[in-house]
């Protein structure tokens, strides 16, 4: 299995780059954890590994580890946090991959409620084709 994680991400990060993506950011599974703690710890290592491997510095790459260790948080909350997180580093990564497919569309939908165009300004990778962020009424 942790091979098989690890061919996961290195797969992501390669696309990414050959994308042309600069600045990448991994968010890990924000709320409801996972039962596969070790699994989660795979793929963000083999993440990281794979941004190194393929040429992005310290400076090109940011990690948001999971928060659901954070206390009694309300889960807006958590993604806003996170999203402010990524607003926060000099250089905004231009493609984010999300541990699990059913954090994305929460956190694609408070970027985008923050001001981050998305797709324009960055591309978010999922396994998943039934996992879609709708426009955000006016």
């Amino acid at each position: 299995m942790p091979s098989t994680e690890i061919a996961a991400m290195s797969g992501v990060v390669r696309f990414l780059r050959s994308q042309g993506h600069t600045t990448l950011a991994y968010v890990s599974q924000p709320v409801n954890a996972s039962p596969f703690i070790c699994s989660e710890s795979v793929r963000e290592q083999g993440f990281v590994r794979a941004a190194e491997e393929c040429g992005y510095g310290d400076g090109d790459v940011i990690v948001i580890p999971s928060l659901c260790n954070a206390g009694e948080q309300v889960e807006q909350d958590m993604y806003s946090g996170i999203v402010a997180q990524l607003l926060s580093v000099v250089r905004k990564p231009t493609g984010i991959c999300v541990s699990c497919d059913a954090a994305a569309v929460p956190l694609i939908k408070e970027m985008r409620r923050m001001g981050w165009r998305v797709p324009q300004e960055m591309r978010r990778l999922s396994d998943s084709t039934t996992i879609s962020a709708p426009p955000l009424p006016a």
